[in-house]
């Protein structure tokens, strides 16, 4: 059954086999690049939006679930992007050259906000695996209708 609970930033990681991470082999770092770059204006955007409003949405939680690798840390199945921009707030110059250099001067005076009111805590909904995780991420990403048809 899962479980609402609050997570530190530092200790979420971005999910690896997550479509947009193209290489299996890719490390968190590699992660990091490659969800900014495909988000490109959009992470700018988001990053924007976490400053406007003081954090996440608490609408829409993000989906994670206990590393096994890394005792104490969770994956997060759905919310990369939201992650994704918490890192590019907490860190700008940990995104390298993934982002153009205009966008990369958002993100970096955005960063100086953020550090002022950082997140402390992202509320999670923490699942057993990803299997459990799966139903909710169709739904989110795919609509009612969509599962409705595929399930027939």
């Amino acid at each position: 059954m899962p479980e609402i609970r609050s997570v530190r930033p530092a200790d979420l990681l971005l999910d690896l086999k997550n479509p947009r991470v193209p290489y299996k082999d890719a490390g968190q770092r590699e992660a990091l690049h490659r969800l900014a770059k495909h988000q490109g204006e959009q992470l700018l955007v988001l990053a924007s939006h976490i400053i406007e409003h003081g954090g996440l949405s608490p609408a829409d939680l993000p989906i994670a679930m206990a590393s096994e690798e890394e005792v104490g840390r969770y994956i997060l199945l759905d919310g990369n992007r939201r992650l994704t921009a918490i890192r590019s707030l907490e860190s700008p110059d940990s995104l390298g050259d993934a982002l153009e250099p205009a966008i990369m001067e958002k993100i970096r005076r955005l960063s100086l906000k953020y550090q002022q009111a950082p997140i402390e805590a992202v509320q999670c909904v923490i699942v057993a695996d990803r299997d459990e995780a799966q139903p909710w991420i169709d739904l989110r990403h795919q609509g009612p209708l969509v599962l409705r048809y595929r399930n027939r």
